[in-house]
């Protein structure tokens, strides 16, 4: 089996308990509280005090965190994981897009 193939079974087997995070986060509001995002909230503000028109890539970005708090704050963010780009589906914000 290899990682990506891994990482997916993985994934689909925690977003069918309900969760749209490895560790274990239920909902969108519990993702953007998380702790990587508390600490980019520390930061953000000096280097982007403007966040009109801001892009952002996130490498590697597993199930979206810092993506999705990004996109809260108006950036325009690309998502890339192993597997696919951008709406990448296994990434809460891919599942965001996909939600009727």
């Amino acid at each position: 089996m290899k990682y990506f193939e891994m990482h997916n079974e993985v994934y689909e087997s925690l977003a069918q308990k309900g969760k749209v995070s490895w560790d274990g986060h239920t909902s969108a509001s519990e993702l953007l509280n998380h702790e990587i995002n508390q600490a980019l909230s520390k930061k953000i503000d000096h280097y982007f005090p403007d966040k009109t028109g801001k892009k952002a890539i996130d490498l590697g970005c597993g199930t979206g965190t810092a993506a999705l708090y990004l996109a809260s704050l108006g950036f325009e963010v690309l998502e890339y994981n192993l597997k696919t780009s951008k709406g990448n589906p296994d990434t809460f914000v891919g599942w965001l897009k996909r939600k009727p």
